[in-house]
C-alpha cells in the first residue's frame, strides 16, 4: 500500500533474527493475538477517526511532490 502511493516498488522479504537477539527469535515468530476490548471498557474510549490502513489507503500521509537539491 506504500509502495503504490509512492509508487516505488516492493518486495517480501523473509524475516531474520539479528545476531544479539537470535534467542529472542522464537517468541516473535508466536502469534499474539491482541485486543483493544480491556482499553476501551476501561477508559471508555471509543475511537471515532479511520484506521491505519483506511489513512494509508486515502493517502493522506503521502507528499508526492518531489524535490531536488
Amino acid at each position: 500500500m506504500i509502495g503504490r502511493h509512492l509508487d516505488v516498488p516492493v518486495a517480501s522479504v523473509a524475516p531474520r533474527p539479528c545476531g544479539h537477539v537470535t534467542w529472542l527469535s522464537p517468541f516473535m515468530d508466536l502469534d499474539a493475538l491482541v485486543s483493544n476490548t480491556l482499553t476501551r471498557e476501561l477508559l471508555d474510549w471509543r475511537p471515532t477517526h479511520p484506521g491505519l490502513l483506511d489513512d494509508l489507503d486515502k493517502g493522506h500521509c503521502f507528499d508526492t511532490r518531489v524535490t531536488t537539491t
